[in-house]
């Protein structure tokens, strides 16, 4: 891993099961633990056309090392501080000299 990891994570499968109203429905079961991350998050001022006042917009950019089995079905759990994080983008970089870490777009939920 070319990233200094901050944490430790687990990897979640992807949601398989439906309930009784036919969503589906995170799933809990581990696909991979103790797997060395960085985390770190990142802040942006945005603002729009139709929103003009200014909002600090919280973002989180994850890096695994390279071979890491995940994608956008995924969520990651911190394992030091419990927190779940949501997969919206996944890249593999390509490098013909060194393997370059997995870079994941990362949003936290609560």
């Amino acid at each position: 891993m070319i990233a200094t990891p901050t944490t430790t994570v687990t990897i979640l499968g992807s949601g398989e099961e439906e309930s009784e109203y036919g969503d589906v429905l995170d799933s809990e079961t581990p696909a991979g633990s103790g797997i060395p991350c960085s985390i770190v998050e990142g802040r942006q001022i945005v603002s729009t056309e139709s929103d003009p006042q200014a909002r600090a917009i919280l973002y989180y950019t994850g890096r695994v090392p390279n071979g890491t089995v995940v994608d956008e079905t995924n969520r990651l759990r911190d394992e030091k501080t419990g927190e779940t994080y949501v997969i919206d983008h996944v890249t593999r970089p390509h490098n013909p000299v060194m393997s370059p870490d997995v870079r994941l777009d990362l949003r936290r939920v609560q």
